[in-house]
Order: structure tokens, then C-alpha cells, then sequence
């Protein structure tokens, strides 16, 4: 259908959309910068500015918003599955709850946000990893659902997505990795600029929004399912709860062949293990003494005046 049709494109873009694999003096990965923060390539400045001019958000939508690799693909399970009454539909959360950006972006004449939406339903449900400062319209409209991480091992996590996947042409060890984090070259470019516009847009009442942290989701995974079913006006019943809970952990996604995201390919046609490991601490086994300190001492530096907090494992 029309959301796996993109959700391919997603996953395998057109070479017509490819940059250069440098940009101003720095690697693209086959990505694009778009006001200096690093892109997959089907995100363009013009699909950005076509969606802001053509679309206007309701009051009613809800995005699931999030630096990539925090508990995207998860929230988007929850909410699909509130959606339809703890019941897995015929389709995938990818296609349930799309990319807003994609579709708009993928093709010249953008696409019709309404089709994946049945009037039952009532309200439209989309993900997103834009910047506050690049979200497409206008950011006071819609709800936010803002899901963070701890920096540590989303940075682990986004190593292996871009390893795996087909849009991105990272082959390198986690040492050069890491050295790509510190200058910026890698998805979404700053961690801690992402953080902090949307922090501060929530902490002063500009947008609507509830915000999770993806390890007191997996801790609790009961609460974090009723605190998105109350924020999006559903009332669900303790039997929903733990209906959805129960379908939302790591094990039973991956055994779910409408939530293992198995359907996502690296550039060999082979699975991009896209539902990798999950959990919190892992990153103990990637980062260096050395690299923990580094990367220990910017966080402290960049996040120290915002009262974010986070947990390592």
C-alpha cells in the first residue's frame, strides 16, 4: 500500500536524491545537511517547505517526536495498538503511524496524509525527527509525544542504524564513530541541540506535550502505556494496559512479524536488525575509559542548565 511504498523509499532512497559523500568539508554518509544538521537523504529542504506551506496540523494530531534511535519505533507500537483496541492491525506501526516528513519528501507531488486514517478513528497519529527549529508548520498545533534516551547508548544504537541501513553509507569501526559524534557527523548531527530546543519548548508551555524517557518506558512499560493513552484522551481499561504492555516489550515485537521490523533491509537485502538489543547500558561495552570521559564531560557541559537528567544503566 501507500505507506509501505514510502516506507521502502524510506529504507532504500532513489539515486537521485543522494548528495555528494562530503559536504562542506564534512561526510554526508549519503545523507544531506539541511541548516547544518545531517539528514537521510529523502529528507529534502524542499519537501520540508512544501509540507509547511501545504498542511495544517489540528489540534487533534499527535506526533510521536524523537532524536533517532530513542524509542521511536516502540511509542509508535503503543500507540498503534491503543489505536485499535490492543489489537495488531493488518499493517505496521511505520505504516499506522507514518513519517510525517516522508511522504512529502520522497515525491514531487508530496501525498495524502488523510489515507492511512479511517474516520473512526478520529485523529491522525504521525512520527517525526525534525529539529524544533525545522519542524514543518506550525508547532503550537498539534500534540507532542517526546520520547528522550540517555546520549550514551543512543550514540551506541545509532552506530549499528547507520551500519545497517540502505540510506546510510557508514561502514566504520565504533572509534571512528565516535570521532564522527564529536563533530557532528552523524543523523541529526547534536544530540544536545535537539534536546534542548524541544526541552524548553515543553518546560515553557509552548507546545503540548508529553515527555518519556525511553528507560522508565522499558522499566515500567505498564505506566508508560497509560501515560500516552491519557495524554492522546483515550481511557483505556486495565485489561488494555496490559494487553498492550504485554505486546510492547523487545521479545514480543520480534515476534510479531507486523512489529519485528524484519522488513527493513541493509543494502545486501538482508534484515538491518532495526529491533537490535534495546535495554539501557549497553554502551559499557562499546565506549572506551577514554571515550566515556570525553563524551561524560560534553554532556555535563551541554545539559548542565537544563535539568535533564538520564539513566546509564
Amino acid at each position: 500500500n501507500n505507506q509501505e511504498r514510502m516506507a521502502s523509499q524510506q529504507s532504500e532512497p532513489t539515486q537521485s536524491v543522494v548528495r555528494p559523500y562530503v559536504e562542506d568539508g564534512r561526510p554526508t554518509y549519503g545523507g544531506r545537511y539541511i541548516k547544518g544538521r545531517l539528514h537521510p537523504s529523502f529528507i529534502t529542504e524542499d519537501g520540508l517547505d512544501r509540507l509547511s506551506r501545504e498542511v495544517a496540523w489540528r489540534p487533534t494530531d499527535v506526533f510521536i517526536t524523537t532524536h533517532p534511535k530513542c524509542g521511536t519505533t516502540l511509542t509508535q507500537q503503543i500507540l498503534l495498538l491503543l489505536r485499535h483496541d490492543g489489537v495488531q492491525p493488518d499493517t505496521h506501526m511505520m505504516d499506522g503511524i507514518p513519517w510525517a516528513e516522508l511522504g512529502y519528501c520522497a515525491t514531487r507531488e508530496g501525498c495524502d496524509l488523510d489515507t492511512t486514517f479511517p474516520p473512526t478513528i478520529g485523529w491522525r497519529a504521525f512520527k517525526s525527527h525534525a529539529f524544533y527549529d525545522l519542524f514543518p508548520g506550525d508547532v503550537s498545533v498539534p500534540k507532542f509525544i517526546i520520547v528522550t534516551r540517555n546520549p550514551k547508548d543512543t550514540m551506541v544504537s545509532l552506530w549499528h542504524h547507520m551500519r545497517n541501513k540502505r540510506v546510510w553509507s557508514f561502514d566504520g569501526d565504533w572509534d571512528t564513530f565516535f570521532e564522527n559524534v564529536l563533530q557532528g557527523s552523524v543523523e541529526s548531527s547534536d544530540f544536545f541541540l535537539w534536546h534542548k530546543q524541544w526541552w524548553a519548548a515543553h518546560k515553557s508551555g509552548a507546545i503540548k506535550c508529553l515527555w518519556l524517557h525511553y528507560e522508565d518506558m522499558i522499566d515500567d512499560m505498564a505506566q508508560a502505556v497509560s501515560a500516552i493513552a491519557e495524554f492522546v484522551g483515550i481511557d483505556p481499561s486495565p485489561q488494555l494496559v496490559q494487553t498492550v504492555a504485554e505486546q510492547c516489550t523487545l521479545s514480543a515485537m520480534k515476534a510479531n512479524p507486523k512489529a519485528n521490523c524484519e522488513w527493513v533491509k541493509t543494502s545486501k537485502g538482508e534484515s538491518a536488525q532495526h529491533l537490535r538489543k534495546g535495554g539501557k547500558g549497553g554502551w559499557r561495552e562499546v565506549f572506551t575509559p577514554e571515550q566515556d570521559a570525553i563524551y561524560t564531560a560534553m554532556i555535563q557541559d551541554q545539559l548542565c542548565d537544563t535539568g535533564l537528567e538520564y539513566d546509564y544503566g
